[in-house]
């Protein structure tokens, strides 16, 4: 309030400030804009890559604007808040760097380990790198975020996990697209200096600012949306004809196929099977983050409900030859709950036990009455398997949309299974939880309100 006291009172100062937009300090309604914008920035540039982390940095005094799409360390933040980097030193540090340039788009630049990283960024980059995976070196992506008068606003830091390789096009245009997306709303949120530091927001560019914010996650959505049916309709296609061609080679028919041939169009058909799963995946937690889930609840028996979400997966467990064993308390009282949703949840949370448990392992499938600290009753079903575990440092952050253990990197998969199912439990005033231990296996729960299930 002080400052813009002081400001008022001289009207020069002010316009003098301001043209230095790195050390701008934002109405504090601004900065949730900005906060917001960032946030969208960063995610959409983790959903449409193959980065899991990405890092955006707002300057402004007294603390830099953090935002990240997986958790990074406190030392790491705090770093990163207090982080100031003049255009000028940024540019010599990009002499340093590989240009890597789109026509029409920009320039985002490539820092690679074989050649020594800019001093200015050893500490960020070496958090960094023991947040994401300790054991994997990294390269490291940057894109400035360029402002009016070519202004140096930010950066968006990514680290990237093949050192040596150049980065294709394909690879840096999120970064770069989502970057000038972030720039441009900003730009359009900032209006001019002067009105931000000398006279109140009027309410009507507030508003023009939700409805851009509004436009621009009707236009992701929508993008998902296309991008979704785009990818599913041809494999819809394609795995009709495997399907096809499966059926035609249990009979005798004029088609001779080989039972190598055969092996190989049964692999090709799961393979289209789960990438369609994964891109209705996509799609369905776009809606769900776009709008709270419409729950349809009706009473549901527990053991009806776990023998029904077994015929679903028994078929995966028995081509593992993994033992599974369910079953609940016959005593256990019906809930209310929406069957679809919950039934989707739990087939999540067994999919994935049966995913990452090996051969011959086994997993245990229950349902019991439990209370919680309030002594409020839940239902909790639980999977337990014998599989590969997760690590303590990433349990936290196991139910984050995109996040994958370390340890299960390889799999086919983009980590929205169990983002689905806390959508689904929070939906329901549920909730979900894990306990694991590496190399010995890990234990889902969801747990469901017995009481206070009203729609």
């Amino acid at each position: 309030m002080t400052r813009l006291i002081m400001v008022k009172n001289n009207k020069k100062q002010a316009v003098s400030h301001t043209a230095n937009q790195e050390n701008f300090l934002p109405n504090v309604n601004f900065e949730k804009k900005f906060a917001k914008l960032l946030d969208q920035c960063v995610k959409s540039i983790a959903s449409y890559s193959d980065y899991t982390q990405v890092t955006g940095v707002l300057f402004q005094s007294p603390n830099n604007l953090v935002v990240t799409s997986s958790k990074v360390s406190n030392q790491t933040r705090l770093l990163l808040k207090s982080f100031q980097l003049p255009l000028t030193k940024f540019k010599k540090i990009c002499q340093q760097s590989t240009p890597l340039k789109i026509a029409h788009f920009g320039t985002t630049y490539y820092f690679s380990t074989q050649e020594g990283l800019a001093k200015e960024f050893d500490d960020i980059f070496y958090t960094l790198s023991a947040t994401t995976n300790p054991i994997t070196k990294y390269d490291y992506i940057i894109n400035p975020l360029l402002g009016n008068n070519n202004t140096l606003l930010g950066l968006i830091i990514v680290p990237y996990p093949t050192p040596g390789l150049i980065p294709k096009v394909n690879s840096i245009l999120p970064i770069i697209t989502f970057a000038n997306e972030f720039v441009s709303a900003y730009q359009k949120i900032l209006l001019s200096n002067e009105t931000l530091l000398l006279k109140p927001i009027p309410t009507q560019d507030l508003l023009q600012v939700d409805e851009y914010l509004e436009t621009l996650e009707k236009t992701r959505q929508e993008f998902v949306a296309m991008l979704v049916h785009d990818i599913r309709s041809p494999l819809t296609v394609v795995l009709g004809t495997l399907d096809l061609l499966l059926i035609q080679s249990r009979k005798r028919t004029d088609i001779k196929i080989t039972p190598n041939l055969s092996s190989l169009i049964t692999i090709a058909h799961e393979t289209c099977k789960q990438i369609i799963h994964m891109v209705t995946e996509l799609l369905d937690l776009s809606r769900m983050e776009h709008a709270p889930l419409q729950l349809n609840k009706t009473f549901i028996i527990p053991q009806e409900m776990i023998t029904s979400v077994v015929e679903d997966c028994y078929n995966s467990a028995l081509e593992k030859q993994i033992r599974l064993n369910f079953g609940c308390s016959p005593d256990l009282k019906p809930i209310l709950a929406d069957i679809e949703y919950l039934q989707r949840a739990l087939v999540n949370l067994l999919s994935n036990a049966i995913k990452y448990t090996p051969e011959n392992g086994e997993i245990w499938f229950e349902a019991r009455a439990i209370t919680d600290n309030n002594h409020k009753p839940f239902l909790s079903f639980t999977v337990i398997d014998s599989g590969l575990g997760i690590s303590e440092e990433e349990q936290p952050y196991i139910f984050d949309p995109y996040f994958q253990a370390s340890n299960r990197k390889g799999k086919l998969g983009i980590g929205l299974g169990l983002a689905i199912v806390k959508k689904i439990a929070l939906a329901h005033n549920g909730n979900v939880s894990v306990k694991s231990q590496l190399g010995i296996g890990s234990a889902f729960s969801l747990a469901i309100p017995i009481e206070n299930n009203n729609s």
